[in-house]
């Protein structure tokens, strides 16, 4: 079966889940950050969940990891350039490499 990895980064927190193709929720958390947290902080503890769930499940089974941030990333790069005055730690950082080099899913490209 597929499944899917979602990350979904908001102001006071990072969602995320595991779901099916057919869009049932798995496995899911919640990760609670704050404005000021560096990147490293907010990324320890969602590279962790993440690589704690292919740990323990059949990683070839995940086909890809989603990732929603806010602002503008460049598309050559992956590197969020512009518009996270909410999480300004992401600003100038790739979250798509980073996850991509953690887990080796999928490929890092916006």
């Amino acid at each position: 079966m597929d499944y899917f990895i979602g990350v979904d980064f908001g102001g006071t927190s990072v969602k995320l889940g595991v779901i099916t193709g057919e869009g049932v929720i798995l496995k899911k958390n919640i990760v609670t950050i704050s404005a000021g947290d560096s990147f490293e902080k907010i990324m320890h503890p969602v590279s962790e969940w993440i690589q704690t769930y292919l740990k323990n499940n059949d990683k070839d089974d995940v086909k890809a990891i989603g990732i929603g941030t806010p602002g503008f990333i460049d598309k050559r790069t992956n590197i969020l350039i512009s518009g996270s005055e909410n999480v300004p730690a992401l600003k100038k950082h790739s979250v798509a490499n980073i996850l991509y080099e953690k887990t080796e899913i999928g490929r890092a490209h916006v």
